[in-house]
C-alpha cells in the first residue's frame, strides 16, 4: 500500500504514463514479490 502511494503521488511518468498507473504496477509487483508477507495468509 504504500509503494502504491509513494509512486501515485511522485508524479512520474513513464513512456508518458501518469503515474496512478505506475502506482498499480509497482504495489502489484511488490505484493507479488515473495519476500512480501504482509498480506500472505498464514496455515
Amino acid at each position: 500500500v504504500v509503494v502504491t502511494f509513494l509512486v501515485t503521488i511522485s508524479d512520474i511518468a513513464i513512456l508518458n504514463i501518469a503515474s496512478p498507473f505506475w502506482g498499480l504496477v509497482f504495489g502489484y509487483i511488490v505484493y507479488l514479490s515473495p519476500k512480501c508477507s504482509f498480506y500472505k495468509k498464514s496455515t
